[in-house]
């Protein structure tokens, strides 16, 4: 594994804070990769194939499960806990995490928490230049946040279906993210496409 990569697991049933969370992290310099979980025992299982360093919980999905989520701690003690608070919740709850933010603080509050959770990350902000998107893959990147389809890229670029999907598969490697809105997200904060206030993201 890439020593500077960094596998944040996101256990949240809203897709607008998982999306909100995602992109906020993204215009760090860290090489986060994000997994979406809406279950503990999903996020459990997912483990065994793919270590996580951080896991941002919304305690409300923990709340009936203390002990089966201080069993998952103790499978996985390298792994920092941060809580991702928008509710009152019980202090016991809070207290088996080892970090938590609010939704409502400052996202450079929130940032530094990840900062403290980070020291796998080795790469003094340099990009590694084999998770920087080709200028092919920019260019389809780009086409997809207009809404094209495979076929309509492949016809704009001169290239076959086959190798738009190829390069949209190394788009979601490099990346992590997976979902369009994520994808267009990250296309904004790198400044590939602007962004258009009222607009379709």
């Amino acid at each position: 594994m890439d020593k500077c990569r960094v596998n944040i697991a996101i256990l949240e049933p809203s897709t607008v804070l998982y999306e909100g969370l995602s992109t906020i992290l993204l215009k760090t310099h860290h090489h986060y990769y994000f997994f979406r979980f809406t279950d503990l025992e999903e996020l459990a299982v997912m483990y065994k194939l793919t270590p996580f360093d951080i896991v941002v919980a919304n305690p409300c999905m923990l709340q009936n499960k203390q002990k089966a989520f201080i069993r998952l701690k103790k499978k996985m003690p390298k792994v920092y806990w941060i809580a991702l608070v928008y509710s009152f919740y019980d202090d016991e709850l809070l207290s088996l995490f080892d970090n938590k933010f609010s939704i409502t603080e400052d996202p450079k509050v929130m940032l530094s928490c990840f900062e403290r959770a980070c020291d796998s990350c080795k790469c003094n902000e340099k990009p590694d230049k084999k998770k920087l998107l080709s200028e092919r893959e920019t260019e389809v990147l780009i086409a997809l946040t207009k809404g094209l389809a495979n076929k309509e890229i492949a016809e704009m670029m001169n290239i076959s279906i086959h190798t738009v999907m190829t390069h949209r598969k190394n788009i979601v490697e490099k990346t992590g993210l997976h979902s369009l809105p994520a994808l267009t997200m990250y296309a904004i904060s790198k400044k590939l496409i602007a962004f258009e206030p009222g607009g379709e993201p």
